[in-house]
């Protein structure tokens, strides 16, 4: 037993992730100009996020991972509610609050490293920027306003 159970602890840190690239293409809601691609890159604590994103039009816009892939709505609600993380207790990391994007001119690049998430886990889900500044990353949601772009995330295999 106590063989079996020791290649179980050594096995579980080989454990691979089914998706290692996703991918998203932002599009405008609410009648507005902003759009982009967000790379993702799965690591091993986390995924590296890297975008660039067009006529962001505020200094800051808050950025989420929302619950649902639908964009059939211009409004962008068909998106669902903010993305909690799967093992989500109250007091823990808001592992879809990804903070606040700070625009740089038409064009601004954007990098981040979204820590204790999966491609696998969020694929299907939506990435969304909110017309307002948001809270700070992993911190309670604040009131951020019309969602003006959003995209499915996709994999890359």
């Amino acid at each position: 037993m106590k063989k079996y159970l020791l290649i179980l602890l050594l096995c579980s840190s080989c454990i691979s992730h089914k998706y290692q690239k996703g991918i998203v293409k932002l599009e405008p809601n609410n009648n507005s100009k902003i759009s982009g691609i967000i790379y993702l890159t799965q690591e091993k604590n986390g995924i590296l996020l890297e975008a660039e994103f067009e006529n962001l039009n505020r200094k800051f816009h808050a950025f989420h991972i929302h619950q649902n892939g639908d964009l059939t709505k211009n409004d962008g609600s068909g998106t669902g509610p903010h993305y909690y993380g799967l093992n989500y207790k109250e007091g823990n990391q808001i592992l879809g609050n990804l903070g606040n994007i700070k625009r740089e001119n038409k064009y601004t690049k954007y990098q981040d490293f979204l820590e204790n998430l999966t491609i696998d886990e969020i694929a299907g889900r939506s990435m969304v920027i909110h017309a307002k500044k948001g809270s700070r990353k992993y911190k309670n949601f604040v009131d951020s306003g019309k969602r003006i772009a959003s995209g499915v995330i996709g994999v890359i295999e």
